[in-house]
């Protein structure tokens, strides 16, 4: 039994980060006088993105290859409970999960 199948067509929405933007917003933030210690701070892309972007992303740039099939998320539950599978890693690639970043 296994879980390759993307979960709900990929169409959950995710707040990603480019490395690159990530780097830039730590040293803008190292030196920006009214960032609160403490405080939260959300640094990630202006647009969220499907987790079927990511993946096609992902495999343009490794050549990998995305599954073609599509299981409904209720169903991807049931065999990673018996996969053994970690449930947050199911939720967080079959749920939205996006924030505002206060960078845009």
């Amino acid at each position: 039994m296994s879980l390759d199948s993307i979960i709900d067509d990929g169409n959950a929405i995710l707040s990603v980060v480019d490395v690159d933007l990530l780097a830039r917003s730590i040293h803008a933030l190292s030196t920006e006088q009214q960032f609160r210690y403490g405080s939260t701070l959300h640094v990630n892309e202006p647009v969220a993105r499907t987790v079927i972007d990511v993946l096609e992303h992902h495999a343009r740039e490794t050549n990998w290859t995305v599954p073609q099939r599509s299981i409904p998320r209720a169903d991807a539950v049931k065999v990673a409970a018996q996969l053994g599978l970690d449930m947050h890693k199911i939720d967080m690639i079959s749920l939205d999960h996006w924030f505002r970043s206060r960078l845009y």
